[in-house]
C-alpha cells in the first residue's frame, strides 16, 4: 500500500516536469530583458489539427518583408510589457496563471478591468482555455474607448516542423488562439462602465458581441518547439465580421530564429530540456489508421512513458525478459485523450536488456530497453 502511494506521488511530481507535450511556467514564461528578432514572411497555414502533424515549411521564403525586434521589459509595478513594433501588451503572472492586463499602440492605451486569461500552466496538448476580457482607455487622448471580447486558446496539434537549412524539429506544439473582438469609440464617457462591474460580466459581453453590427475575428497560431522558451513561428489572420459575413482583413507570419535570440541570461532550464531530449527516443507505430505516438526514458529505476492519444483508450505497460518472464506491468487503465504519462517501476529488476511492450486498445508496440 505504501509503495503504491509513493509511486502515485512520484507520477504526480513527474507529470509536472515532463517536457515533450506541454508548455510550463518554468520553460515558457517571458523573461525580462529577452530580445527576439521577428522576420515577417508570407503567411504560413496551420494545416490540419491533431497528433503526428508534419509542417513542411522547407520552402519558406526567408527574405523577410520587414525585420523588427520584440522584447520584454518590467515596469515598476511588476507588470511585464511585451513590446513589438506595433505596440505593447501588459501582463501579470499570478500563481500558475498569466493575465493580459491591457495594451497600447497607435495612439491608444487600454487597461483591462476584466483581464484576459492567457495561460494556465502547465498547458498540455489537447488542453483549452476560454476567457472574456473588458478594457477601457482613450484614443488619441481625446476619444473614450472600450474594447472587449471572448478568447479561446487550445494546443490543437503536435508533430514536427521542417524549416529551410535546419534539421527537422521534433516535439512541436501548435497553440491556436481565437478571439472575437468588439469596440466602442465616443466623445462621451457614458460608454464606459463608470464603476459598474455588471457591464463586463460574461453574459453582458456575449450580448454585446452578438448585437454589434461589426466585430473582428483574430486568429493566432504559434509553433513552440520543446527546449525553446518562445515560439519559432507565428501566423496571424485578422477578419472583419459584418452580420453573418466574414472577410479576411490581413494575414501575416513571423519567423523567430532561435539562434538570433538575445537572451538576458542563460536559459539553463531549456538547455537541460534539449539535453534530455537528445537522450529520449520517439516511436511511431501504425496499424491501419491507428497510430501510437509515445516517448520513453529510463530515470532512477523507473521507465517513464509519455503518450499522445487522440481518443479515449485502454493503456497497459509490460516489461519482460527475452524468455517472456514478467518483470513488471501496470493495470490496464482507461484514459482520456491528450497527453498521458505512465511509469513502470523497475527498481527491483537487475541491470540488463529487457523487452518493453506498450498496449493501446489492444495494439502492441515493443522495444528493447537497457537498464544500467
Amino acid at each position: 500500500m505504501m509503495k503504491n502511494y509513493l509511486l502515485t506521488i512520484f507520477v504526480f511530481l513527474l507529470s509536472c516536469t515532463m517536457f515533450s507535450q506541454r508548455l510550463t511556467q518554468e520553460l515558457n514564461s517571458m523573461r525580462v530583458g529577452d530580445v527576439l528578432k521577428a522576420k515577417e514572411i508570407p503567411f504560413l497555414s496551420p494545416g490540419k489539427q491533431g497528433a503526428n502533424v508534419s509542417w513542411d515549411f522547407s520552402n519558406m521564403n526567408l527574405c523577410p518583408y520587414n525585420t523588427s525586434k520584440e522584447y520584454v521589459r518590467l515596469d515598476t509595478d511588476s507588470v511585464l510589457y511585451y513590446v513589438t513594433s506595433h505596440g505593447e501588451r501588459f501582463f501579470r503572472q499570478q500563481a500558475d496563471t498569466l493575465f493580459c492586463t491591457g495594451y497600447s499602440g497607435d495612439n491608444i492605451e487600454v487597461s483591462h478591468l476584466l483581464p484576459d486569461r492567457e495561460r494556465v500552466y502547465p498547458f498540455c496538448y489537447g488542453d483549452s482555455i476560454e476567457s472574456f476580457f473588458y478594457g477601457e482607455g482613450y484614443y488619441s487622448q481625446k476619444l473614450h474607448f472600450v474594447g472587449y471580447g471572448q478568447t479561446k486558446r487550445k494546443i490543437e496539434s503536435f508533430g514536427r516542423l521542417i524549416l529551410p537549412d535546419v534539421d527537422t524539429l521534433k516535439n512541436v506544439l501548435l497553440l491556436h488562439e481565437s478571439a472575437r473582438l468588439g469596440q466602442k469609440l465616443s466623445s462621451l464617457g457614458e460608454i464606459k462602465s463608470n464603476g459598474d462591474s455588471l457591464c463586463y460580466l460574461p453574459d453582458s459581453l456575449l450580448g454585446r458581441l452578438e448585437s454589434d453590427s461589426v466585430t473582428w475575428h483574430l486568429d493566432t497560431w504559434s509553433w513552440y518547439v520543446a527546449g525553446y522558451r518562445y515560439p519559432v513561428i507565428k501566423s496571424i489572420r485578422n477578419s472583419i465580421v459584418q452580420k453573418s459575413n466574414e472577410r479576411v482583413h490581413f494575414e501575416r507570419s513571423f519567423y523567430y530564429p532561435p539562434e538570433e535570440w538575445e537572451l538576458s541570461e542563460t536559459d539553463e532550464a531549456n538547455e537541460e530540456e534539449r539535453r534530455r531530449m537528445a537522450d529520449t527516443e520517439w516511436y511511431l507505430t501504425k496499424d491501419g489508421n491507428d497510430t501510437i505516438n509515445y516517448t520513453y526514458t529510463m530515470r532512477g529505476g523507473f521507465l517513464e512513458v509519455s503518450l499522445i492519444l487522440d481518443e479515449t483508450s485502454e493503456v497497459e505497460l509490460i516489461a519482460t525478459t527475452h524468455q517472456g518472464f514478467l518483470l513488471a506491468r501496470t493495470p490496464k487503465e482507461t484514459v482520456q485523450p491528450g497527453t498521458v504519462l505512465r511509469t513502470l517501476d523497475l527498481r527491483n529488476t537487475e541491470p540488463g536488456v529487457f523487452i518493453f511492450t506498450l498496449i493501446v486498445n489492444d495494439k502492441l508496440s515493443s522495444q528493447k530497453i537497457t537498464k544500467q
